[in-house]
């Protein structure tokens, strides 16, 4: 058993489905149009590495990862070990947030988003309900804007 986390960049506001729709994409067929390239996701991963580097071989039971990252061009998966999942989840949505990657929970079904697209998913959904939900120009004037990323339990 594991909890897992999906990364990838994104230029849409996604809504919890939508990101559930990309994230079972890409683990059933491959990334395919799902979500395009980025070095961003290179950027985690070194990350990751350099901050809990793969264990020697012996040495597994040491690791958070329940298992080999999956990772391509375009996303990143990771399987954490449970009881290491408060050690290791605020490092991840950290650095989701500074490479401004969407970071998706599927046990939680929650897709974590950047600022900018926190704030242009306020707009879109602010729209939607000043017209009765009809998609609104998420720029207009009188947009809400919250920020952050999202963190479970009310956490900033």
């Amino acid at each position: 058993m594991s909890h897992d986390f999906a990364l990838w960049e994104s230029d849409a506001p996604l809504e919890d489905d939508e990101a559930a729709a990309i994230y079972h994409a890409v683990i059933d067929a491959g990334p395919g149009d799902a979500v395009t390239p980025s070095p961003k996701v290179a950027a985690v991963v070194a990350a990751l590495n350099a901050r809990w580097p793969p264990p020697a071989p012996g040495n597994e039971d040491d690791s958070p990862w329940a298992s080999p990252f999956d990772v391509g061009e375009t996303h990143l998966i990771v399987c954490l070990v449970p009881s290491r999942l408060w050690d290791v989840w605020p490092t991840l949505g950290k650095l989701a947030e500074q490479h401004e990657l969407v970071m998706y929970d599927p046990q939680q079904e929650h897709a974590f988003l950047p600022r900018r697209l926190s704030r242009k998913r306020t707009r879109v959904r602010a729209g939607r309900k000043r017209n009765g939900g009809r998609i609104n120009d998420p720029g207009g004037p009188g947009a809400s804007a919250a920020g952050g990323l999202e963190l479970p339990d009310g956490e900033t």
